[in-house]
């Protein structure tokens, strides 16, 4: 039962980014799709989160801590996400958008049936989501919108990959590393002297770091 529980969630986002694809075409822009992905991760997830309330409410109290510990991380992301996908598509096609976006929703959930052991992977499923343990690139987008005008908060509050340079091809044998944001892109540099540059809002950002030796 879990497994059929998980394989529709995973459908869900596939009917979703075909749906919404013609749309983000116009932009020429990955950055389009990838907003509307963790847009519509956040909403499968409250659906679920809804359902299960409605069919087993002796879970409420569960829900209820496992929301406030996303939203405490994430809460802001959802806001910040919304505003640009208004902003981008206009505010007549995003309601549209998110029309399609409940009705598919209803379709591919709505008849799910939550046995208590669902119901309890599911919950804990969000408490570990809420520590940063979700799925490329959705992580990195919430981050980035999430610390929109305060990127340093990024660093405090814990999300944070570390590079090292020790057997890069380009480090020319030194041995050191730093922590970059986790929402920031890492990519490989044409120019000899730079070992790897990392680009804010997952590479669509305006901020760079280059790490360079010579």
């Amino acid at each position: 039962m879990r497994n059929i529980f998980v394989f529709s969630v995973l459908l869900f986002f596939l009917v979703i980014g075909n749906n919404f694809g013609q749309a983000a075409d116009n932009f020429k822009k990955p950055k389009i799709k990838r907003v509307s992905e963790a847009y519509g991760f956040i909403k499968g997830q409250q659906y679920s989160l809804d359902l299960i309330k409605k069919e087993l409410p002796q879970f409420r109290m569960s829900i209820l801590k496992a929301q406030t510990s996303f939203n405490s991380n994430f809460g802001k992301a959802k806001e910040e996400i919304k505003r640009y996908l208004a902003e981008s598509l206009g505010q007549n096609d995003f309601n549209q958008y998110e029309q399609t976006l409940v009705s598919e929703l209803e379709k591919m959930l709505g008849d799910q049936i939550f046995t208590e052991e669902i119901a309890e992977n599911f919950i804990t499923e969000v408490e570990n989501r809420a520590k940063g343990n979700i799925v490329s690139t959705v992580l990195e987008t919430l981050l980035s919108f999430q610390f929109l005008d305060s990127p340093q908060d990024e660093f405090t509050s814990g999300f944070t990959t570390i590079f090292k340079t020790k057997g890069h091809l380009k480090s020319k044998n030194t041995d050191w590393q730093i922590k970059v944001p986790k929402s920031w892109k890492t990519e490989e540099a044409d120019r000899p002297n730079i070992i790897q540059k990392f680009t804010s809002d997952y590479g669509a950002g305006n901020q760079i770091i280059m790490l360079m030796v010579k």
